[in-house]
């Protein structure tokens, strides 16, 4: 939806709105399946989206060598970006902070990357997770076996 586009739910007429795109970039993960190791590069997928910060307590990990065809196409998280579910628990979103070592997106996740410094990360976060938002991601979710949202 361009900008001068009206909403499906009607919005007031003094009301600006646009699309997540027109702030942030959505990059989706790289769609291949990782080697796990016992001692590598975590990676992040659905379980690590559950706190308001990216958890890699748990995190498989993998080698370097798939650690570096994660992280192709500028999918590489870095400090301010969000982390966000789109399958299965779809909605999930986290931050990724300054604190966090080097770490790729697995399977079922895509990064939100803000085009400007001055956009938020919390406020987008909170966004996310508010119901309003929660309920138009439960409306446009597909799939019979599980749940994610389309392309």
């Amino acid at each position: 939806m361009s900008t001068n586009q009206k909403p499906k739910n009607e919005l007031p007429t003094d009301w600006d709105y646009s699309e997540l795109g027109d702030y942030w970039d959505v990059i989706d993960c790289k769609h291949i399946t990782a080697k796990f190791i016992l001692d590598g590069y975590p990676v992040a997928s659905i379980a690590e989206v559950q706190s308001k910060f990216v958890d890699l307590t748990n995190a498989k990990q993998t080698t370097e060598d798939f650690y570096l065809q994660l992280c192709e196409g500028n999918r590489k998280p870095k400090p301010g970006d969000l982390i966000i579910s789109r399958n299965a628990t779809i909605g999930s979103v986290a931050q990724v902070s300054n604190t966090h070592p080097k770490f790729a997106m697995g399977q079922d996740v895509c990064l939100l990357r803000r085009r400007n410094e001055i956009y938020s990360p919390e406020s987008l976060q909170q966004t996310l997770q508010s119901e309003a938002i929660g309920r138009q991601i439960s409306d446009a979710m597909v799939g019979s076996t599980f749940k994610r949202i389309p392309d």
